[in-house]
């Protein structure tokens, strides 16, 4: 899907910039997003 791809890209360039710094609040808090993300793909696509 195009537009997934397109979230995709845009995570992965703020996380990119977000954890220069590993121990920044904004590093935890896009970690904890991917993770709740992934969770929720895997889920949907073995539902």
């Amino acid at each position: 899907d195009r537009h997934f791809d397109e979230f995709g890209q845009l995570a992965g360039e703020y996380w990119m910039k977000a954890c220069i710094n590993t121990l920044s609040l904004e590093c935890k808090e896009v970690q904890k997003v991917i993770v709740s993300t992934s969770i929720l793909i895997a889920t949907k696509n073995t539902g």
